[in-house]
């Protein structure tokens, strides 16, 4: 397989195509230098049949669509308090799954690895709730949905453009397949979330850390926390003063593709595109922001139109532009910019305490 190091996205959809897949896989996910996700062949073993390039997005970009953009916000109590944003992801999986359908997204494992699985269940559906910084293992979900979707029952699919986009090669434009991507800022990698948990371990004296949620709403949507726990005990920084947050926003550790990344725009991959409406304004016509979380919704194409549609009634909505959206979402018009300082993390991760690699790389940047 010929895809360039830094192209590749790690969405494993090449793995996913292989036929050489069943008892021992030719093809497997393995890790970098830097703990990113990439493909593993084992060549001596490989018939050379092209799938896994033909399958590619790196080599064979999916076809985007500009939609309409609207500001939206669950009316349920229960479920905005523990989305990340405005709940738009949890209304809509719910109907996924009333229909007899299933949901796929990033969930954490029991050993807080961030992997995407496939849920048919309103309980299982919570863990794909609430926002994870760190780019998922997508191995392990293609075939449930392949199952799901043989078997003739809707399937949502959520996750980040080149996931989306991946996920759009595999199985085509399947009529049961509603597929929603995220605005998405780049990926860190597994290896930088250890270095994360292991100094927020040590600095607060804790033992096996046993939970993270990245987006506690506690002071504020707009303020947002970050909770680490461990047997009970927690601690919890403002998004601002979390050295994991500082770092991925300030594009110190994302993966190389991300700083070139060929989906960020307002053409978008998903038949709906999800975020949090940075910037939203009431004005002229919106409903109030009461600083517990509003979703910007792009709706794509005409299967997204009508999954949109479906949740009237259970969610406030307002109609907006691309160009007021965009104001306060860069990827809307950028990609993440590399932070000069990136080589400088990458040297110390390992070396150097992890507050203190963040604080040395983004510096320059604050000053």
């Amino acid at each position: 397989m010929n895809i360039p190091d830094a192209a590749c996205t790690g969405c494993m959809a090449c793995a996913a195509a292989c036929p050489m897949g069943a008892g021992e896989p030719v093809l497997t996910r393995s890790e970098d230098e830097r703990g990113f996700y990439v493909p593993k062949i084992d060549e001596a073993r490989c018939i050379g049949c092209g799938r896994c390039e033909a399958v590619c997005p790196a080599k064979h970009p999916v076809a985007k669509a500009e939609g309409q953009v609207y500001a939206c916000r669950t009316r349920d109590p229960a479920t905005l308090s523990a989305s990340s944003s405005g709940g738009v992801f949890m209304e809509l999986a719910s109907d996924v799954l009333a229909a007899g359908g299933v949901a796929a997204g990033a969930a954490f494992d029991e050993d807080l690895r961030v992997v995407h699985i496939v849920v048919d269940s309103p309980e299982k559906l919570r863990r794909l709730q609430g926002s994870k910084y760190v780019q998922s293992d997508m191995s392990a979900v293609y075939a449930p949905l392949k199952a799901a979707l043989d078997a003739g029952r809707p399937a949502l699919f959520s996750g980040t453009p080149c996931q989306a986009a991946a996920v759009r090669r595999v199985f085509g434009d399947n009529a049961g397949l509603l597929v929603a991507d995220l605005l998405c800022h780049g990926t860190p990698s597994m290896a930088v979330f250890r270095a994360y948990l292991e100094w927020t371990r040590q600095e607060a004296g804790f033992g096996k850390i046993d939970g993270v949620k990245f987006r506690l709403k506690k002071p504020g949507w707009k303020t947002y926390s970050v909770e680490v726990s461990s047997g009970g005990r927690t601690v919890a920084r403002l998004s601002k003063q979390d050295p994991y947050i500082r770092g991925f926003l300030g594009g110190l550790y994302l993966r190389e593709c991300c700083y070139g990344c060929q989906y960020a725009g307002p053409r978008r991959v998903g038949d709906l595109t999800i975020a949090d409406y940075w910037g939203y304004s009431k004005e002229p016509d919106g409903f109030e922001d009461d600083d517990r979380g509003i979703s910007l919704v792009m709706v794509n194409t005409d299967k997204g139109a009508e999954a949109f549609g479906k949740m009237e009634g259970r969610i406030d909505s307002v109609r907006r532009d691309i160009a007021d959206a965009a104001k306060h979402n860069w990827v809307l018009h950028d990609p993440s910019a590399r932070s000069e300082r990136s080589g400088d993390f990458w040297a110390g991760l390992g070396k150097v305490p992890f507050g203190s690699l963040v604080a040395q790389g983004l510096a320059a940047r604050e000053k």
